[in-house]
């Protein structure tokens, strides 16, 4: 992702940037949720 980032010659427009933003936001939320649903399965198995 980096090497994609620093290839690039001419500033991404506002509303490009908005939606990569709001892609990394998106994805960052997907796998915080699947972490707590592991936390939570995990925490109910060592109950049992």
């Amino acid at each position: 992702m980096q090497d994609a980032i620093r290839e690039r010659t001419q500033p991404l427009e506002p509303d490009a940037v908005d939606d990569e933003l709001i892609d990394v936001l998106i994805t960052i939320s997907v796998v915080a949720k699947r972490l707590a649903e592991k936390l939570k399965t995990k925490a109910e198995n060592d109950k049992e």
